[in-house]
């Protein structure tokens, strides 16, 4: 059993506690600056299809699930065992971040699917990664429940440090492990969309207002999200005890919030493309016809070669 220095502890809470006023202003901040975008192009449209349902998910999952961690988080135990409070808040915190993952997950297979032009295989095979994905999940997370906790001392520090969360070397080893399952299936799909972008610009497929929308919310966007999950792994392997639990939720806030901006900015193509249908250079968005490419904001995506040297009659 190792003494904790109060000084470095205090250190640590402080940064934990920035990072967690950091994660709840950003996740506030972007619900108050788009909520007039949601009303027009969800409220007011077929909330009843699976892409609307799925954003509704993870727009206010996240939004009201990060409210209970934020308050227990700065809340004093008033216990006379502090540990139950940042156990509890673990479980809540484990929980909330597999579910919201799990759904960005099913965007994340529409978003693709759609790109591919509905292909089975494609579809088929990010359900099996999201499936290994799960399962090594539930895993990770049962061996760092029934992990012995770290043991704090002297009393007057395990007080300072109240609901942070803690975890012991051995416990940051299988949260590294399920990290990693989710980084595989991220890496999967940037390299899928990036690999699709980059055959359509080979092809001459794209412009530069329907790149926007592909290469930007698809390769940017699951970009840095891919690179947040390394960026958790890090932190869980290489980092002390107060440390590892410093980032989870506030990188589960930045892929919450960008999967959001992607579905929004989706909605806006399909609402531009549903009064006045316009070719993107290869790239057509219907507007009414149910595709099985179908699978984001209404936008069906359909690949036309083009033909070289028409003329019209």
């Amino acid at each position: 059993m190792s003494q904790w220095n109060a000084e470095d502890v205090q250190t640590q809470v402080n940064l934990g506690r920035y990072i967690e006023v950091t994660q709840f202003v950003i996740l506030i901040y972007d619900w108050l600056l788009t909520f007039e975008q949601e009303v027009e192009r969800y409220w007011k449209r077929d909330l009843k299809r699976l892409p609307a349902i799925l954003y509704f998910v993870n727009r206010y999952l996240t939004l009201c699930g990060n409210i209970p961690i934020f308050v227990l988080y700065f809340w004093t135990p008033v216990t006379r065992n502090p540990e139950l409070g940042h156990q509890d808040l673990d479980l809540f915190a484990q929980v909330l971040i597999f579910v919201v993952q799990l759904n960005i997950s099913a965007l994340f297979i529409l978003r693709v699917t759609a790109l591919y032009e509905g292909s089975k295989r494609i579809r088929f095979f990010l359900c099996a990664v999201v499936l290994g994905m799960v399962c090594n999940c539930l895993v990770q997370v049962y061996m760092t429940d029934t992990a012995a906790s770290s043991e704090i001392e002297p009393h007057s520090v395990l007080e300072q440090i109240g609901n942070v969360r803690v975890f012991t070397t051995y416990q940051g080893r299988h949260l590294t492990y399920l990290w990693l399952g989710i980084f595989v299936f991220d890496l999967c799909v940037f390299s899928l969309t990036l690999w699709k972008t980059c055959r359509l610009l080979g092809a001459g497929h794209i412009a530069g207002g329907l790149l926007n929308t592909v290469m930007r919310d698809g390769l940017l966007y699951f970009g840095i999200i891919a690179l947040s999950t390394f960026a958790n792994i890090l932190v869980f392997a290489l980092g002390s005890g107060l440390i590892k639990g410093l980032f989870p939720t506030f990188f589960n806030v930045i892929s919450s919030v960008l999967m959001g901006r992607l579905m929004l900015n989706l909605r806006e193509v399909d609402l531009d493309n549903s009064t006045s249908p316009t070719e993107l250079s290869g790239i057509v968005f219907a507007p009414t016809e149910i595709h099985p490419a179908e699978s984001v904001g209404r936008a069906d995506i359909e690949l036309r070669t083009r033909r070289s040297g028409s003329a019209d009659p």
